[in-house]
């Protein structure tokens, strides 16, 4: 009898070493595998921060050296990706969150640029992040341009300044293959131009008709400014040349369409 008690408080210690053991390993996963250092991190925070101008105080601080590290290894993880870091701003007494901006490594620091809010609960550090709505934007913009030049394949149009404002779904960490797989995901803006060569004002106005009816049908909400331009204004038409036709009203005629959630089919 106190063999087979001996024996079963052996297997009982074992069951219980080998469960420590399977509970640790689950712990362990948890926890984001290091794809860059803290050292690597700090290095990249003291460059940029001189390229801005910030005094050794703020590049220096072990939090935002801490957290920057934090949001590097969990953007990594979630996209497969490297990213460059761009600028931190602390939380304030009117701004609670904290922000951090980012980029994607070989990007544009002036146009790609995406914020990250950093947030405390209990102690644990909550991040959410906006980058999906710089990896959708370049399939945005080639949607909605071969949307409208659909409408008249004579006219000349130019799609700019493309920007997504909302995804509907916050679990896309992948750009999509398929441009109809954007249908219902996205909302954004961008100005459209179209030349007034081949294209009458009557037919302006069709076009313009035809991709609000697209954009509801298609669950695309949006906020999209059509101008309507002289041909020989067409030359060398960019993102800045754009928002000076809005400023110094450079077109024959502009229209805004926008259409909401509730719009939708």
């Amino acid at each position: 009898m106190k063999k087979i008690k001996t024996i079963s408080i052996a297997v009982l210690i074992i069951a219980l070493v080998v469960l420590s053991g399977c509970e640790k390993a689950r712990k362990g996963e948890e926890k984001m595998p290091e794809r860059i250092t803290l050292e690597e991190v700090r290095k990249e925070v003291i460059e940029q921060s001189k390229r801005l101008g910030y005094g050794e105080l703020v590049y220096k601080n072990e939090r935002r050296v801490k957290d920057i590290h934090e949001v590097m290894n969990y953007l990594m993880n979630k996209y497969d990706r490297e990213f460059s870091y761009h600028d931190y701003h602390a939380s304030t007494l009117l701004f609670p969150s904290t922000k951090a901006y980012f980029y994607p490594k070989g990007g544009d620091p002036k146009k790609d640029v995406f914020t990250v809010f950093l947030d405390y609960e209990d102690g644990k550090l909550i991040i959410e992040d906006r980058y999906m709505k710089i990896a959708l934007r370049d399939k945005y913009s080639e949607y909605i341009t071969k949307t409208v030049k659909s409408f008249n394949k004579e006219a000349k149009i130019v799609v700019l300044l493309p920007e997504i404002y909302a995804i509907h779904n916050k679990e896309t960490t992948t750009v999509p293959e398929r441009l109809s797989e954007l249908d219902g995901l996205v909302s954004g803006s961008s100005e459209i131009f179209i030349s007034d060569k081949n294209v009458g004002e009557e037919e302006y106005d069709r076009i313009i008709e035809e991709f609000k009816k697209w954009s509801i049908k298609h669950k695309m909400s949006t906020d999209t400014d059509f101008f309507y331009i002289r041909d020989k204004d067409m030359h060398g038409l960019n993102g800045k040349r754009a928002r000076e036709f809005r400023k110094n009203k450079n077109y024959i005629k502009m229209d805004n369409i926008w259409v909401k959630d509730s719009d939708w089919e």
